[in-house]
């Protein structure tokens, strides 16, 4: 961030986007160190903000995208370990579709499953 605004200054104008997770804002989502680093993000993003802020320089924006999970087989490989096996990339699948179903019943924005392209 601090080199991202020494270049957007002279310019007068930027966007500074940050990824975080939701384990920021709620506890027990993910490992104690996990959780404080995507915390810590959040609390960069927003001094980034309001130093720009307090120092007269509007035309820089400063965005934190602090997202819930996206059910991907990559999620799924983190929260169980599966054999090698034949069955791998169907139950593999069958995961991930648990996964969309439990995350379409915590979110806010119902109807709309988050997909990683949202995200990108």
């Amino acid at each position: 961030m601090k080199h991202a605004t020494c270049a957007m200054i002279p310019r007068g104008a930027g966007s500074i986007i940050s990824t975080s997770s939701v384990a920021s804002v709620m506890g027990g989502l993910g490992p104690h160190a996990y959780t404080a680093s995507k915390h810590a993000i959040v609390g960069l993003t927003k001094n980034a903000a309001c130093e720009l802020g307090r120092n007269g320089i509007m035309g820089i924006r400063v965005h934190c995208i602090s997202r819930f999970s996206v059910a991907t087989s990559m999620l799924i490989n983190t929260w169980r370990r599966l054999d090698d096996n034949e069955e791998q990339d169907e139950i593999l699948e069958q995961e991930v579709e648990k996964s969309k179903e439990f995350m379409r019943s915590l979110a806010n924005l119902k109807g709309v499953p988050l997909k990683a392209n949202d995200v990108a």
